[in-house]
Order: C-alpha cells, then sequence, then structure tokens
C-alpha cells in the first residue's frame, strides 16, 4: 500500500531530487506539492515543479 504524502518544497537542486526520488517511489503516493521560498524563490519553484513532476 502506498502512504500518501504532501510536500512542501523549494525545488531547488537537493529538494529536485528528493521531490523526483518521491515521484518515482512505488511506496509513495504524492498528493500534493506546494512550492516555498528557500534556496529559489517561489516563482521559480512554480516552474520548477511542473517541471519534474512531467
Amino acid at each position: 500500500m502506498k502512504k500518501p504524502v504532501i510536500i512542501s518544497t523549494d525545488p531547488g537542486i537537493d529538494d529536485a531530487v528528493a521531490l523526483a526520488i518521491c515521484l518515482f517511489s512505488p511506496a509513495i503516493e504524492v498528493k500534493s506539492i506546494i512550492a516555498t521560498n528557500g534556496n529559489v524563490n517561489a516563482q521559480q519553484a512554480l516552474i520548477n515543479i511542473p517541471e519534474l513532476s512531467n
């Protein structure tokens, strides 16, 4: 059974790798991804997330 998760992230390079691992894990069901400020600003995060999830 997959574990449902909600991810809050600023997908710079470090979080982008972790997000990719979660998205392709057979044990995790990503229900939602929330963009936040951090290594990249929230606006850049909104650009990065769809690129990672396709």
